[in-house]
């Protein structure tokens, strides 16, 4: 389609890398920079995305897949950024989907399923958790000895000696 379909980027519809993606007729959405809400082209993740997309805000494409024409999964971190090949937990972006979530062939055959994408996107999912508890600890107030004195938890009077939570 060209410049039809509203874009300079001849290679923007496989992000760039005609060699390794495919988009014969250059209909494949690409995902917005910000959450499509209120789009009626795009429809919100139906699935558990803290097990594979560090529980970000997801959208697909509103069409069905095909495996010559994926459709576009899309997720957004905390604050409203595409998760991409580039952010900080890339293992929790969207993939194109060749086939309907929760098929057969979305797990085993799809290039964009669980098969193909699930472990990383599951290890990167529990290094966010992980990060997001440690953001979390790092983040309160560390007890000091003069909160010791008016009574404090076990747990408050450990973290003022050694540092850590216990």
């Amino acid at each position: 389609i060209f410049f039809a379909g509203g874009d300079v980027d001849l290679y923007g519809y496989v992000l760039g890398d005609p060699v390794n993606l495919i988009d014969p007729d250059g209909l494949t959405a690409q995902c917005p920079a910000r959450p499509p809400v209120g789009d009626s082209d795009f429809t919100a993740y139906h699935g558990i995305a803290w097990f594979f997309h560090c529980g970000f805000q997801g959208f697909h494409e509103n069409r069905t897949p095909e495996p010559d024409n994926p459709t576009a999964e899309c997720f957004y971190d905390d604050n409203d950024n595409l998760v991409d090949e580039n952010h900080e937990y890339s293992g929790c972006r969207g993939t194109p989907n060749q086939y309907a979530s929760g098929t057969y062939d979305h797990i085993f055959n799809d290039s964009g399923g669980i098969v193909a994408n699930g472990l990383e996107a599951f290890v990167e999912s529990r290094n966010h958790n992980i990060d997001s508890f440690m953001q979390g600890i790092s983040t309160k107030p560390k007890p000091t000895i003069d909160n010791f004195v008016r009574g404090t938890s076990y747990n408050d009077i450990s973290r003022v000696f050694t540092g850590y939570p216990f």
